[in-house]
């Protein structure tokens, strides 16, 4: 009888703490780099482009990463404190950013301002839909935490190392080509040639 009722109690006492764990799916999350991809692929710029047609390539990736962030966020994001825009802040950062490329100078660099702004704009965005993952990936180790459905775990080391597998497609939109390879970073040709851009409208010093 003991035993029947040490089961019984053992099976109530397993059931209440499944009902208090976080139930996670990581679907959503594991499929973010393929989405990633694909949306590289659609948008792959070539040497038929025009400039008209590059800057709307750059911005139809910002805009794929956009949904990225958003699925990531309506899947695991339960709490009020994130901002109704994803990617709130990042136009006026972008701006910012921009900005401190032209010093002394009354103008900035005219169309490559664009190109400028476009890739400072999709680097902050990967690093959000990255950081995202990071931390979910975080969350899914604790023990309050259920993993539901498949994949049973989701490492993130894997995670990132299939994000960057995504990115190497011929003529990608990506930002790495602009920024050398990280936000405010100015080194490499992309800067130098953008340095020599820039010259050609500065005027002189204000008086």
């Amino acid at each position: 009888m003991k035993t029947i009722q040490f089961i019984g109690f053992l099976i109530i006492a397993l059931s209440s703490s499944a009902q208090d764990r976080a139930a996670i799916k990581l679907a959503t999350l594991a499929r973010i780099p393929r989405e990633r991809q694909v949306a590289l692929i659609r948008n792959a710029i070539t040497s038929e482009d025009s400039s008209s047609a590059i800057s709307l390539k750059r911005q139809a990736y910002y805009t794929a990463l956009r949904r990225l962030a958003e699925s990531l966020k309506n899947e695991y994001y339960w709490h009020n404190e994130f901002p109704t825009d994803v990617f709130a802040g990042i136009d006026q950062r972008a701006e910012a950013l921009v900005a401190v490329h032209y010093p002394a100078t009354p103008t900035t660099g005219a169309s490559y301002v664009d190109e400028l702004r476009d890739s400072y704009r999709n680097a902050m965005a990967e690093e959000l839909v990255v950081s995202m993952a990071r931390q979910i990936c975080t969350r899914t180790k604790e023990s309050d935490v259920q993993i539901v459905g498949q994949p049973l775990m989701m490492d993130f080391q894997q995670w990132e190392q299939n994000w960057k597998s995504a990115g190497n497609i011929k003529g990608a939109p990506t930002p790495k080509a602009t920024l050398g390879g990280g936000i405010g970073k100015q080194e490499g040709a992309a800067f130098e040639q953008h340095a020599t851009r820039s010259k050609r409208n500065r005027t002189g010093p204000r008086q």
